[in-house]
């Protein structure tokens, strides 16, 4: 019983006895009239402003309060404290309790709520509001996630409910139940507890919120049939005007979707002619647009989805028709570029929740696309730029040519008409048309053409980086089309590219497979094996092969056993009996036959180790190490020895440098001493210019003085000593020539080193 039924009730119970009255009754009345109905009226208010805010019976959530219904529960807890505290002998405190605890629900303190329902419980053991109590704590308990309690609260009370007649509360515990099987996802169960309304319920308002629910849920299990009927039927019961729009649409939209596309397209057409649905006209329209989609009138749809985006701006289905028309260009007409710029702007607007997901899978795939297609572009031009520079010059003065053309669109005014001007202005600062692209004027077409051209690039890199970077971006894009856009014809142009025109990439392996996979697809099986026999015949050391031996019945190669492993372990035994050279002719085999084993960068250090720590061979050594970090840089070997390596190469540098800066010092000297032994002065004499001897600079003995006295005296002649500078200078001399003969002796050495390690 509602409380306004309450209501109506106790006044007839209350006005009969006053005839009669004693105090008892007199209490109950003066207790009516002053507290009891304020407070009931105005809890009657707050109650209807909160379920017309939520009419959608299944929601999840809940929509807030405003301002008057806060007010008005606020006032109802407060009049209700006075009823139970100043009147606590009326009989009106069960229903100050029920009250109470169902404005505590409202207010979504569910503990509150449930507690002054169980004080009804506990203390008006004859009332007969008890059962409509116990439903509120049922409900109290399933917002607690208290469920098992939840659940069976409900069924007591629906077997009460059904015991006493209590329709009211039976068809409340039955739209409590059909709420939990909605929320746990158990449709088929939630259909059932429908139907089983229905049968009961004489409430024509909530049977066509229940119907039109009924209609959801089927869509949800995929019965567009059943949706179309339960869709049908809404009108039948009382349903508001805002739900008869509701189901209107729905049907529409569900007669669409089983097959009933021309009658939908009545449907929608009819309502957007009519005025009592203008205020969802941008609903209606779009549905009609989607519904010309399914019919195959692409362009009429795109006309009127159009018409929705610039009449109907900054509202949902706005926006919804801005996917729509995405789709259009990217399934219909081809037209990437249009689609991504319509899924993009869809994405920045307000849009209905089931758009949001697949909208936001479209912005990625189609960024991706063009980030790859700008790539591409630019790297072909790269290309063309390193191969012929006079390919960038042209490119070059079309460019400037065409900014020119642009400029002079722009300047003459007197060409375009006023929304000609506006849309040129639009392409110029970036922004993009409403116009589909056959509704352009040529001067617009003409404007976007220059505006989509970028400044050529002069390439920065060589060709083959180019060329790396062309085949890397045309097998994603073959990917992408392949996978994200299921269009194998788009897919197949650029894996065809990549096997034609750079047929050495390391793409190519990986390229084959997947044409191969597409001829499978496509049932081609031919094609397909005849594919996948060359990858198993001619890379048998890529990885990729075993897959393709499963899929020809080939014998699956063994990768795990790699020959190195045991040639290695035959080096470390050679080793361990003190036979250098044998472990590193070892060393050396796998280096030379197993490039791409995961044993080369340990052989090559082991090899290096030898010549360090055992054959005390520093040089040698060190070549082994610059091999090993030139070619295996990020192998763990190569990151240990890196130091040492670094401080050796590090040492000889700054010996040699020292050594030629001493060289560079005594020359200079030299240069100097032997400037100063002699000086020139020129003396005026007789009009003549005379060179004087400095006499203190000459030594006493001269090498030619000696020889002359020794021949002088009959002796034979002896050697003269040079300077001690000279002979310093002599010995650096030396010492050069032996550090040339020690760097040329250690080279034959390793080579020596080689030769013996071959031998063995």
């Amino acid at each position: 019983m509602s409380l306004k039924e309450q209501v109506k009730k106790n006044i007839i119970l209350l006005i009969l006895p006053l005839l009669f009255a004693g105090c008892g009754v007199w209490n109950n009345f003066t207790t009516y009239f002053n507290l009891y109905y304020n407070t009931a009226h105005l809890f009657n208010e707050a109650e209807e402003d909160i379920l017309a805010q939520r009419s959608d019976l299944f929601s999840k959530t809940v929509p807030p309060l405003n301002s008057s219904t806060v007010q008005k529960l606020q006032d109802v807890i407060s009049k209700c404290s006075n009823i139970l505290q100043f009147k606590p002998d009326s009989k009106y405190v069960d229903d100050a309790l029920l009250m109470l605890g169902k404005t505590f629900y409202y207010q979504q303190n569910y503990l509150k709520a449930e507690r002054e329902l169980n004080e009804l419980l506990d203390t008006q053991e004859d009332s007969d509001l008890r059962l409509e109590a116990q439903l509120w704590i049922g409900k109290c308990q399933m917002k607690l996630e208290n469920v098992t309690a939840g659940l069976k609260t409900f069924e007591n009370v629906k077997k009460e409910a059904t015991d006493k007649g209590e329709d009211d509360i039976l068809e409340s515990v039955l739209i409590e139940q059909l709420k939990y099987k909605v929320a746990t996802n158990n449709y088929e169960g939630a259909i059932q507890a429908s139907k089983d309304f229905l049968k009961i319920s004489n409430d024509n308002s909530v049977c066509a919120k229940v119907v039109f629910e009924l209609g959801k849920l089927y869509e949800l299990v995929n019965d567009e049939e059943s949706a179309t009927k339960a869709y049908a039927i809404v009108l039948d019961y009382s349903p508001s005007y805002d739900l008869e729009l509701d189901s209107r649409i729905a049907y529409g939209a569900a007669l669409r979707n089983s097959g009933h596309k021309n009658e939908a397209f009545t449907l929608f057409d009819d309502m957007s002619s009519e005025d009592k649905y203008k205020v969802a006209f941008d609903q209606i329209n779009y549905q009609k647009g989607v519904t010309l989609d399914s019919l195959g009138n692409f362009t009429e749809a795109l006309n009127v989805l159009i018409q929705v985006d610039t009449t109907y701006k900054n509202t949902q289905y706005a926006g919804a028709s801005k996917f729509e028309i995405g789709k259009l260009y990217e399934y219909h007409f081809s037209n990437f570029d249009s689609a991504y710029a319509y899924y993009l702007e869809a994405k920045s607007t307000s849009i209905p929740a089931e758009y949001i997901e697949p909208l936001t899978k479209k912005v990625d795939k189609f960024k991706k696309y063009n980030d790859l297609k700008e790539n591409l572009d630019l790297n072909k031009s790269q290309l063309r730029y390193a191969l012929d520079p006079e390919e960038f010059v042209n490119d070059s003065l079309a460019y400037v040519n065409k900014q020119d053309s642009l400029k002079e669109l722009l300047e003459n005014q007197s060409y375009f008409n006023e929304a000609e001007n506006q849309s040129l202005q639009n392409l110029n600062e970036g922004r993009r048309e409403n116009n589909s692209t056959n509704l352009r004027t040529p001067l617009q077409t003409r404007a976007l053409q220059i505006l989509k051209v970028k400044p050529p690039v002069r390439p920065s890199i060589g060709v083959d980086s180019i060329k790396n970077k062309i085949v890397f971006t045309e097998y994603e894009l073959g990917n992408l089309f392949y996978t994200d856009f299921n269009i194998p014809d788009s897919a197949y142009y650029y894996y065809s590219d990549i096997l034609q025109n750079y047929p050495e990439s390391d793409y190519k392996v990986k390229t084959l497979f997947v044409v191969g996979n597409l001829y499978l697809a496509q049932g081609d099986t031919v094609k397909a094996d005849s594919v996948f026999n060359y990858i198993y015949s001619n890379y048998k050391s890529n990885h990729i092969v075993n897959t393709i031996a499963s899929i020809i019945n080939k014998p699956l190669i063994d990768f795990e056993n790699d020959p190195a492993k045991d040639i290695y372990a035959e080096a470390e035994s050679e080793l361990e009996k003190q036979n250098y050279y044998s472990s590193m002719a070892k060393l050396n085999n796998i280096y030379n036959n197993y490039p791409k084993s995961m044993i080369v960068p340990k052989a090559l250090y082991t090899k290096g180790w030898i010549f360090e720590n055992l054959l005390n061979k520093p040089d040698s050594a060190a070549i082994i190490y610059d091999t090993l970090t030139s070619k295996y840089p990020s192998s763990d070997y190569a990151i240990k020895v890196s130091p040492r390596l670094k401080f050796y190469h590090s040492e000889k540098e700054r010996i040699k440098k020292i050594r030629e800066d001493s060289l560079k010092a005594l020359q200079k000297k030299e240069e100097v001493v032997t400037s100063d032994t002699t000086r020139t002065a020129k003396v005026k004499s007789g009009g003549r210019e005379e060179k004087v001897v400095n006499e203190e600079k000459i030594p006493k003995f001269t090498k030619e003085s000696v020889q002359d006295s020794l021949k002088e005296n009959g002796k034979a002649p002896l050697p003269v000593p040079d300077s001690l500078l000279i002979k310093r200078y002599k010995n650096i001399i030396k010492e050069e020539i032996q550090e040339k003969d020690s760097t040329l002796r250690k080279r034959n050495e390793v080579q020596e080193d080689s030769t013996k390690i071959e031998r063995k």
